[in-house]
């Protein structure tokens, strides 16, 4: 299995082997502000090239984990395909505890995002743990003329496979959303 090390190494590699420019400041985008009062975050600026900015971003980081550890995370996010109003972005991450080492976890999922609902399905596996599996969906059924009535249908399916406790019975849940801003 390939280590979690190589693959950041691998990563910041592939990323700074393209030309790069660091962004001027007009063009560096607001981040809701992270509240350091519960854990202190360090963040690694990881180079990506200025044509892939807007398409994609690169994170990583290390943060305190338990025991006095720290835990190490590496992932991308990006928009896969965009037309007409329909959206579909991806993301993938991968994060290990080290001292005490603990178990490494990969996941992602997909999000799609249409002019009448959106959908996602996310998958995550934590070895020893096992795999567990989401995917959620919202469908608008009624939009009223002026747009303030709205009628939306939700589902959602949950489940784990494998770990100590083996694969648990499947989790739906669906419900009925009308909103009216008065």
């Amino acid at each position: 299995m390939i280590s979690v090390k190589v693959v950041f190494v691998l990563a910041c590699a592939i990323s700074a082997a393209y030309s790069f420019e660091y962004p001027g400041i007009e063009d560096i985008e607001e981040y809701a502000p992270v509240d350091l009062s519960e854990d202190v975050v360090y963040l690694v600026p990881l180079p990506v090239a200025r044509n892939r900015v807007r398409r994609q971003t690169v994170f990583g980081g290390v943060t305190p984990g338990q025991g006095g550890g720290v835990t190490g995370t590496l992932g991308a996010r990006g928009t896969l395909y965009e037309n007409r109003g329909h959206r579909v972005d991806g993301h993938a991450s991968v994060s290990r505890q080290w001292h005490p080492t603990g178990p490494t976890s990969v996941g992602g999922g997909l999000d799609y995002t249409g002019p009448r609902g959106s959908a996602s399905v996310n998958a995550q596996h934590t070895h020893r743990f096992g795999t567990s599996l989401s995917a959620e969906g919202r469908a608008n059924l009624y939009r009223s003329p002026n747009g303030r009535t709205s009628l939306d249908a939700t589902g959602g399916y949950q489940r784990q496979f494998g770990g100590p406790f083996g694969t648990s019975k499947p989790n739906y849940n669906v419900g009925l959303g009308l909103s009216h801003r008065f």
